[in-house]
């Protein structure tokens, strides 16, 4: 049964005790970012920078009329992928920010693993989704204006570094562990 509760996703509430006052406590690990308060602010707000901008790039993406965005398959499944990723990047980075300086090393891990990868979606979408739409075009021609499809491309361009951008930023901070204080942490997240 002990084997089978360590696999289980809810198997941080063992790190979450009662005090000697009845309030919840949590026990487990911290992971903190090696930053000052503002280098903090200012590296999580990077990553909110280039994580917006990707966002908003394949968010106006969707709503600019392009030939193809509603007629090929290998530039829709990209797009539908790289927004979804997006989206999913931001709410893991609306967690990070919420988080604090330490993290509890279930979010940790969650965090760490989550957060590049989906980067990494995001950007593979976007390149993709740029590539698709060349692809139509070199099939089918220019059919209707180019400045839409000048934006479009350029607006995938930009979600792609940006998103890739992130990743580089996400993977340079620095964390370390450090045993939880429990005056500290009284309130469970």
């Amino acid at each position: 049964m002990e084997e089978k509760r360590g696999r289980n996703r809810r198997a941080h509430l063992d790190q979450i005790v009662k005090d000697e006052n009845g309030k919840y406590v949590y026990k487990g690990t911290l992971y903190h970012l090696e930053e000052t308060p503002e280098n903090r602010r200012r590296a999580i707000g990077k990553l909110w920078a280039l994580c917006g901008a990707a966002a908003c790039g394949i968010v106006i993406c969707g709503c600019i009329p392009v030939p193809g965005m509603n007629r090929s398959i290998y530039l829709l499944i990209p797009y539908m992928i790289e927004l979804v990723a997006a989206i999913y990047l931001c709410w893991k980075l609306g967690r990070l920010t919420l988080g604090g300086a330490d993290l509890r090393e279930y979010v940790y891990q969650d965090l760490a693993e989550k957060i590049p990868m989906s980067a990494v979606i995001t950007g593979a979408g976007a390149g993709f989704a740029f590539a698709g739409e060349i692809v139509y075009l070199i099939l089918n021609g220019f059919s209707g204006s180019i400045g839409f499809i000048v934006l479009f491309l350029f607006l995938q361009a930009l979600a792609c570094a940006a998103a890739f951008a992130a990743k580089k930023n996400f993977s340079q901070l620095k964390w370390f562990k450090k045993k939880s204080d429990t005056k500290e942490n009284s309130d469970t997240k």
